[in-house]
């Protein structure tokens, strides 16, 4: 498998479906057309997607090993060794800061907050909540 699948496999861009959640209060507070609104969204929408591809590369650090063993998930970049370990860290770091930096630059600073909380909700799952 090449570099560049490896690691869009690895973000599992899949999943940013479900961040779209932060588009509906401008559905449903009538701002589609206002475009400070649409752009706040986007950039948390983004923000959103690069916190979770990061606790996802994350997960996948933690259970490398099990997922080795799993006849499923050995097939994952990091287990199957598709992806280095080292440029997953960095990535993942990189995927970890930008949402702050986005929040601090580009959006509220209580969105800060928001980002924090949803870091320590998936960070809580992966760690033993999921189980």
């Amino acid at each position: 498998m090449n570099k560049l699948k490896s690691f869009i496999i690895l973000l599992r861009p899949h999943q940013y479906l479900k961040n779209s959640f932060v588009f509906f209060p401008l559905f449903f507070g009538h701002k589609l057309l206002y475009l400070p609104a649409v752009s706040s969204a986007f950039w948390a929408f983004l923000a959103f997607c690069l916190m979770s591809s990061s606790v996802y590369i994350l997960n996948d650090i933690w259970d490398v090993e099990a997922d080795r063993q799993h006849p499923l998930k050995k097939t994952r970049p990091l287990a199957s060794g598709d992806s280095a370990f080292y440029e997953a860290m960095i990535v993942m770091a990189i995927f970890l800061i930008s949402p702050y930096l986005f929040s601090f630059i580009l959006l509220l600073h209580n969105f800060l907050l928001i980002v924090g909380s949803y870091l320590l909700l998936n960070l809580a799952y992966s760690c033993g909540l999921k189980t």
